[in-house]
């Protein structure tokens, strides 16, 4: 059992794709570079569910994207917990530029 472990591992590595042919195929799939560097905006939905002690809330979240750096991120929730009441009404968020990655 003990030379085994190494055979498996080393099996393991060897069929896993190289990480630059995975992403050049994926390009490829989605029509290309040129059609790549013509993509203008995306956006992206799904849904989010949180439990807590016997509690579920739920919300809805949408990514919208205007490249090369403006984004909106929304979340609407459900009723969380029970629900609760609001006091003022919620603005929309407003169309703000990416962070720049901090190094160091």
């Amino acid at each position: 059992m003990r030379h085994l472990l190494p055979l498996v591992l080393a099996l393991f590595v060897a069929v896993q794709p190289d990480a630059a042919r995975v992403l050049a195929d994926m390009r490829q799939a989605l029509g290309g570079d040129t059609a790549l560097a013509a993509v203008q905006a995306f956006s992206a939905t799904g849904s989010q569910t949180t439990n807590l002690e016997g509690h579920t809330a739920g919300a809805d979240i949408e990514w919208i994207c205007a490249l090369p750096d403006r984004f909106i991120r929304t979340r609407r929730l459900g009723t969380p917990y029970g629900g609760f009441q609001r006091r003022r009404p919620h603005s929309p968020p407003r169309l703000r530029p990416a962070r720049a990655a901090r190094s160091g």
